[in-house]
């Protein structure tokens, strides 16, 4: 341990270098995380009628232990690997891989790809074929952006490393919705490349004023406990307030715009709460908050930073748009198996064609210092909210275009389809996939398991996407 701080050019030349590379001019590629909530479907309660289903009653969480053993031997006959534990959620590119969140949610990551639409086909096969193994062996994946039924604390903390239970004290001592954000939430993670030293700046820019519309879009987690919310994302909701200094907005982001983007991002990681002090031997939970800017100035009991903390921290920050030597943008919730390579298209084609990352500066700079309150509206809201409604009528509009100008192929046939149903099911109407959600517990007066996957299996129909894993069930 150091017994001296850091030099701030030094920190600044790790957050230049290592997350902001801004890559080969023209250079692109793809990626995507789809993060799915582990469950086992429950048995009818004693005295219920026979003809009820087993579905009725809600599903309970696999223990963590159940779900890595499950897990691996399912990944191992897939030929998927698998990382019981993946430390840093920012360490690596993104590689063909499945591997746990915090809260034991099952992530399955794209290769880096030269296209979404590659990038898509090989997530979306390999979600497939995990959910109908996963299935053989009693588990379910739910595709939501929230536990709509339990508390967190019925999802045990899948990382019991001492890293990951110094997280977990830090993130529950912030408030009462750090474990719910860790254990209980699930979201899609879009990963674009910057595409050179021109485009990039002006990507990263884009993406942040993307970032609200992008929560309202992809809404789907209205309920909690079993119960309506009164939100349509309970996940950007509870990202939000888990611990505001390591989520959310950077601050320099919105007040300085025109400040370079790894100077933006050194002070708001500077200002970000510190999760641990790493020891001899030992891992210290900071469960007082200290800044690891602080840390750095002051120590802590002696002890000072090293470059690898410096880098643990980076790669433990959970802001709405990441870098990572590319733009990883984590704004949405899970989506059901239709609309899962949504996320990834609509930020590609805003981002990546020239016209439409113009058009999209255009649109939204103005909204840029409303960016905070939008994000509340936003997680409340979804599209029922008339600005954010409008915008994103705009915003795929200005995609349609981009998708013109694409290249054959550049987005698999599903996901060109997906999105024009989408855009057709939820944006032109001021609706969000949480909607319909809420409808059919509005309707019912409860969300069952097999409710959830009536409405997958109908947006699915919708988009003409097969439901392989649904097959396996119904021949059972």
């Amino acid at each position: 341990m150091r017994p001296t701080p850091l030099d701030l050019d030094l920190l600044r030349e790790v957050v230049a270098r290592e997350l902001f590379d801004w890559g080969t001019i023209g250079a692109e590629g793809f990626a995507v995380r789809h993060e799915l909530l582990p469950a086992v479907p429950s048995a009818p309660r004693a005295g219920a009628s026979p003809f009820a289903r087993a579905s009725a009653v809600p599903p309970s969480p696999p223990t963590p232990d159940s779900l890595v053993a499950v897990l691996g031997e399912v990944c191992a006959a897939l030929a998927l690997p698998f990382e019981p534990q993946a430390l840093w959620a920012g360490s690596a590119e993104p590689g063909a891989r499945v591997d746990l969140g915090p809260g034991g949610q099952v992530r399955v990551h794209s290769p880096w790809c030269a296209t979404p639409g590659e990038a898509e086909r090989t997530a979306g096969a390999a979600l497939d074929r995990l959910r109908a193994g996963l299935f053989e062996r009693g588990l379910v994946l739910i595709a939501v952006g929230a536990e709509p039924w339990h508390a967190e604390s019925t999802r045990a903390g899948a990382d019991t490393t001492p890293w990951g239970v110094a997280q977990e004290r830090v993130y529950a001592s912030a408030g009462p919705l750090g474990a719910f954000a860790l254990r209980a939430s699930a979201g899609t993670v879009a990963s674009v490349a910057f595409g050179g030293v021109q485009r990039g700046p002006a990507r990263w820019r884009a993406a942040w004023l993307l970032a609200p519309l992008f929560e309202a879009l992809f809404a789907h987690s209205p309920l909690e406990r079993g119960a309506s919310a009164r939100q349509k994302s309970v996940r950007a909701n509870a990202w939000r307030h888990a611990e505001p200094s390591r989520c959310g907005f950077p601050r320099d982001v919105i007040d300085t715009p025109a400040m370079a983007p790894a100077d933006q991002y050194l002070e708001y990681a500077l200002s970000a709460r510190a999760l641990w002090v790493i020891g001899v031997g030992e891992v210290f939970p900071l469960e007082r908050a200290l800044t690891f800017g602080e840390w750095n100035r002051a120590g802590f009991e002696g002890r000072f930073p090293t470059l690898d903390d410096w880098r643990c921290h980076l790669a433990t920050l959970r802001p709405l748009v990441r870098p990572a030597g590319y733009l990883a943008l984590e704004c949405a919730d899970a989506q059901g198996r239709a609309f899962a390579g949504v996320p990834l298209a609509l930020a590609a084609l805003l981002v990546c064609d020239d016209l439409a990352l113009h058009e999209v500066v255009q649109r939204l700079g103005c909204q840029r210092s409303h960016a905070r309150g939008r994000l509340d509206v936003a997680a409340r809201d979804a599209l029922l909210d008339p600005g954010l409604a409008e915008d994103a009528r705009a915003l795929f509009a200005i995609a349609a275009e981009a998708l013109e100008r694409a290249p054959a192929g550049w987005l698999s046939d599903s996901q060109a389809r997906a999105l024009e149903v989408f855009r057709t099911r939820f944006v032109r109407r001021g609706r969000a996939p949480a909607d319909e959600v809420l409808d059919l517990f509005l309707e019912n007066g409860s969300l069952s398991l097999a409710q959830l996957e009536a409405l997958e299996d109908e947006w699915c129909a919708a988009v003409g996407v097969p439901v392989t894993w649904r097959a396996a069930r119904r021949s059972a």
